[in-house]
């Protein structure tokens, strides 16, 4: 398990954790687990997992992005979150509610809101799925109780990755069960197999394809929401060292590119603090894919040196970028 901390919007102070980029990368084996662990005989079925935190141990709140790796054809019935999440294939395919998905397709989904169920592909399936606020809470119907998943569920995430099950599932992981009364707006569901998506009141889907998307995990209005967005850059379209005003995940979907001095490549992760020197970004040949993450809103926009404005080597990246604000210079961002 990885943390990002930062001081963020809401005051908690400032940053304990490293005062540079961070450099990891999601660990192989796809929807296999990184030993085939997901090909083990378990009831229910044997789910691996990893996640990284965003956000300062002190902050309001922390966001987590597990990674998670589920064996084929394992089935989760329809739930709910009390926190918006984002859903992210990276392998395999999964049918959420009445959709299959594939590698860089995207649901979000509002907090309370249920929907479902989760049905694994043939060959399984690895997914993010980003818990923008890491509460303890969310559930299943009640006449799930007896659901074959269900009922062995502790053992299926305990037996790989305990403290992320605790993270994700807290209170009702503590008290032994996730079953409860639907939340206000789903009573309907009671005695339904599938919810199709469009049923489902603030669902969202979307696919990565480095066109810019932009999609808000919490309420629009809400300056503390999560913004999930999908960046591409070009051959040759150098973008300037920068900082950010809250924590960021960015993992490299496709391609490749430089950060200053290093090469990261498809499944390359970096964990950004608020305030850290980024260093420039240089596309590989073929350009790069990201999916990027930032804790609340306050960490989207790119903050750049205004003495780099007119930079030859970064003016014309500069005209193309969406989410841009320039600040007066540091000394050690021209490095």
């Amino acid at each position: 398990m990885t943390t990002a901390e930062q001081a963020g919007p809401d005051g908690s102070g400032a940053a304990a954790g490293p005062r540079e980029v961070v450099f990891r990368r999601v660990q192989s084996g796809g929807r296999r687990g990184p030993n085939d662990e997901v090909l083990r005989e378990a009831p229910g079925g044997q789910v691996w997992s990893d996640q990284w935190v965003i956000g300062a141990k002190d902050a309001e709140f922390q966001t987590i992005v597990p990674d998670i790796r589920m064996p084929a054809n394992q089935y989760w019935p329809q739930h709910w979150h009390d926190e918006a999440i984002a859903v992210i294939v990276l392998d395999g395919e999964v049918r959420l509610g009445d959709r299959w998905m594939k590698r860089g397709d995207v649901v979000i989904s509002p907090e309370n809101v249920e929907y479902g169920p989760l049905v694994m592909g043939p060959s399984g399936c690895q997914l993010l799925e980003v818990f923008s606020r890491a509460r303890a809470g969310g559930g299943y119907g009640e006449e799930f109780t007896d659901h074959p998943t269900l009922a062995t569920r502790e053992s299926i995430i305990f037996a790989m990755a305990p403290d992320m099950f605790e993270a994700s599932c807290g209170d009702y992981v503590r008290t032994g069960s996730p079953f409860s009364p639907r939340p206000p707006g789903s009573e309907q569901n009671v005695g339904k197999a599938v919810l199709p998506n469009d049923t489902v009141k603030g669902l969202e889907s979307g696919e990565l394809s480095g066109g810019g998307a932009v999609w808000n995990v919490g309420e629009v209005d809400d300056p503390l929401r999560g913004v999930m967005l999908d960046t591409g850059y070009a051959a040759g379209q150098v973008v300037p060292p920068h900082r950010h005003r809250d924590a960021r995940w960015v993992l490299v979907m496709e391609g490749t590119m430089k950060v200053g001095d290093r090469e990261v490549t498809r499944d390359d992760i970096l964990l950004i603090e608020a305030g850290v020197e980024v260093p420039a970004f240089v596309p590989g040949p073929d350009g790069v894919q990201l999916l990027e993450y930032v804790r609340t809103a306050a960490g989207v926009p790119m903050v750049v040196d205004e003495g780099l404005a007119t930079a030859p080597e970064y003016e014309s990246t500069l005209k193309t970028l969406r989410h841009i604000e320039f600040e007066p210079g540091r000394p050690s961002s021209r490095s």
